[in-house]
């Protein structure tokens, strides 16, 4: 009875084997933090909607029923974050193309509606940071989006 007990606390307390898939929680985060952009002034228009499925197309090269399906996932969880960390540490590691491509389409996105707020640009300036881009990248990030 005892060793039926012991066993019992001791899978209690097991750390769980489920195995994390670490690109699908960085689609994930990206995503999310695009939808970030889209919803900082509290509305997601039809622009910026199509904006982030092109730029989800484009950065993880998904069909429309994947990127459909990440879109809706990182919605969930862009409404319910309450801060931008929580997506950027799960990114910061990947290679430095890959954020600056993150930071142009920020930009891509906060420009769907012909309207950069001053909310979307004090946003991606903190993402930006925290996904280590330089101040120099972030400007031509800004600039090459702001041109297309």
């Amino acid at each position: 009875m005892l060793k039926n007990f012991k066993k019992l606390l001791e899978s209690a307390f097991e750390q769980p084997t489920a195995v994390v898939d670490n690109s699908n929680k960085q689609q994930l985060s990206a995503t999310s933090l695009l939808l970030q952009i889209a919803l900082s002034d509290n509305q997601l228009a039809d622009d910026e909607k199509r904006k982030t499925l092109e730029r989800i197309v484009h950065l993880f090269e998904l069909n429309a029923e994947e990127s459909h399906e990440l879109f809706e996932q990182a919605l969930r969880k862009a409404e319910a974050s309450t801060s931008v960390y929580e997506f950027t540490k799960d990114l910061k590691e990947l290679d430095y193309q890959f954020r600056y491509q993150l930071v142009e389409d920020l930009w891509l996105v906060a420009n769907a509606d012909a309207v950069i707020d001053p909310h979307e640009e004090a946003l991606i300036r903190q993402i930006a940071d925290l996904l280590y881009v330089t101040q120099s990248d972030y400007i031509r990030a800004k600039q090459c989006a702001l041109q297309q």
